[in-house]
């Protein structure tokens, strides 16, 4: 068997939150679940957190920049990377900084080439940037950072009952993730779940659609599951949407022996 045949006997589920316990319905009353591991993988953040900054102006880049504002933690891990540093800053009443020692000296261009060396696109207006909270100090991370978190590896025990909600064309203006009341009408009709059109974000191929499965509690009894470390998966080419991720492969692989 083919690791492309041995996974369309799977659903999967891809998620950066470290809980305990079983994989339960989310806010909408649904376990969401994908028909492959890339999309699975897809939905896995980089990181818990993007933050925009704005690049300075060419005519800045000389210059020394300000201390950060009292509320812009991720100003603060800015200067850090270039190793400037600041002391004994005052705030005026609505924060930001109106008086200070420079301990350590860095120029806007310093900003932008640690951006650089943290391998992010500097030439645009504002830059996305990966960033976390690690050991209480916010910091900011290369662009290739990729968390790790897990995917979920499901099988049913016994058919779902699913309403296929999937002959009506998807449309980003009214996402069917967003049918509350149709999810509640088809659950006191004694569905398991449904089956819809759906779209995720991908940051080098947009937006991009696929089937979703969500799953009502009723269906929860007949999925069992396993997981395994995982990280967000962006492929390279179309066709990798297509193909197991190498999480699964190694999945396979070890099933294999």
């Amino acid at each position: 068997m083919t690791p492309e045949q041995y996974e369309r006997g799977f659903l999967f589920h891809g998620t950066l939150e470290r809980f305990t316990g079983q994989l339960e319905p989310g806010a909408d009353g649904l376990l969401w679940l994908a028909e492959s591991s890339a999309v699975a993988q897809a939905y896995i953040p980089s990181t818990g957190l993007t933050i925009y900054l704005s690049m300075p102006r060419p005519w800045m880049l000389d210059e020394s920049p300000r201390p950060a504002t009292q509320d812009d933690p991720w100003g603060r891990a800015w200067r850090r990377l270039a190793g400037a540093e600041y002391s004994e800053v005052e705030y005026d009443a609505i924060g930001r900084p109106r008086r200070w020692r420079i301990d350590r000296s860095a120029t806007w261009r310093d900003l932008v080439r640690a951006l650089e060396g943290l391998g992010y696109d500097t030439s645009s207006s504002s830059v996305a940037v990966r960033a976390t909270l690690l050991r209480g100090a916010e910091e900011l991370l290369p662009a290739d950072y990729r968390a790790e978190g897990r995917l979920f590896i499901v099988r049913t025990t016994s058919p779902l009952r699913l309403a296929d909600l999937t002959g009506e064309e998807g449309d980003l203006g009214d996402p069917q993730y967003n049918w509350f009341e149709v999810f509640r009408r088809l659950e006191a009709a004694g569905y398991d779940g449904v089956r819809i059109n759906d779209f995720l974000q991908s940051d080098k191929w947009g937006n991009v659609g696929h089937i979703s499965i969500g799953v009502f509690p009723r269906g929860l009894p007949k999925l069992t599951y396993t997981s395994v470390p995982a990280r967000n998966y962006d492929p390279e080419d179309l066709d990798g949407w297509r193909r197991p991720t190498p999480e699964f492969l190694e999945f396979w692989r070890e099933g294999c022996k």
